[in-house]
């Protein structure tokens, strides 16, 4: 899976490890240079480690001297001017895909504070603790790891921030899911009646069946297999108690094969059977 931003592999000066969900770079530039524009494909966490640099963004100027660092949500123009003085320009750069960080948000929502203010980009202050936490994680990655124990890195990382910036930090995820959330709504919302099967769900999207389903899991809490028959579900109980259409018709216009199994599980689901239901509800049937 390639999820580096394609303008970043073309950086010279730039050591790479790539790795499902997220990138870990190391940067080194021997001059200083002023305005370089660059765009945020990817959310990304940056560590200063040698010189500075000064970011602009439409609304507000970053400065970031050696220990300092900053968290960029994904589509973001920037400006930034780096300065080298006694040693070269150092960096570490984490490239972070939306599933990592609404996995994170998801498994420690309870810390999660609401607010209303919005954070696309934030300074996270020079701290010890900041420091080890990355130096650990490049030791790390120089070795041939499983992506379960990087995983533990990055959670670390995430605790860290969210212990020492709580209320920004709690707004940057909940906005990352909350538009997630949407873009999936939206596409759903108005093409639930014509999906045949999650593979066409996955084909709505550009993904495969796998990845699909893992990051539907994760933003509703169900899998898609079961939020697609809940809309079928949705649909029939809609034509039982509206349309005079029988069982069988409406099976097919809700894109089931098979009556048996609908009147199964529409009887476990709602403790009564579709022709015993559209009896009760339908006027068709209570004339």
């Amino acid at each position: 899976m390639n999820i580096l931003p394609k303008d970043i592999k073309n950086t010279k000066n730039l050591k790479i490890f790539e790795k499902e969900n997220f990138v870990f770079a190391k940067y080194r530039q021997e001059k200083s240079s002023f305005f370089q524009a660059v765009k945020t494909t990817m959310h990304c966490f940056v560590l200063v480690k040698n010189g500075s640099k000064v970011v602009h963004n439409k609304d507000k100027d970053y400065r970031l001297e050696k220990g300092d660092a900053l968290f960029i949500k994904a589509d973001n123009h920037m400006v930034s001017n780096i300065k080298t003085e006694n040693s070269a320009y150092e960096a570490d750069l984490f490239f972070f895909d939306n599933e990592i960080l609404i996995n994170f948000a998801k498994t420690h929502r309870e810390k999660l504070k609401t607010s209303e203010e919005k954070f696309e980009i934030f300074k996270i202050e020079k701290n010890e603790l900041l420091s080890s936490i990355i130096q650990s994680f490049e030791l790390y990655m120089h070795k041939d790891l499983s992506d379960i124990l990087l995983r533990h890195k990055i959670e670390e990382l995430f605790l860290y921030i969210l212990l020492k910036y709580e209320g920004i930090f709690s707004s940057f995820l909940n906005d990352i899911v909350r538009e997630f959330e949407m873009d999936l709504n939206s596409i759903f919302k108005c093409h639930d009646s014509s999906f045949a099967s999650v593979a066409d769900m996955a084909n709505s999207v550009n993904m495969d069946n796998a990845s699909f389903t893992r990051k539907f899991k994760n933003i509703f809490d169900k899998s898609p297999k079961n939020w697609l028959d809940d809309k079928r579900f949705e649909k029939a109980l809609f034509l039982l108690e509206y349309s005079p259409k029988n069982i069988n018709e409406i099976c097919t216009d809700c894109g089931l094969s098979s009556t048996s199994w609908f009147r199964e599980r529409f009887k476990k689901k709602f403790n009564t059977t579709p022709k015993q239901y559209q009896k009760s509800k339908n006027l068709y049937f209570l004339r």
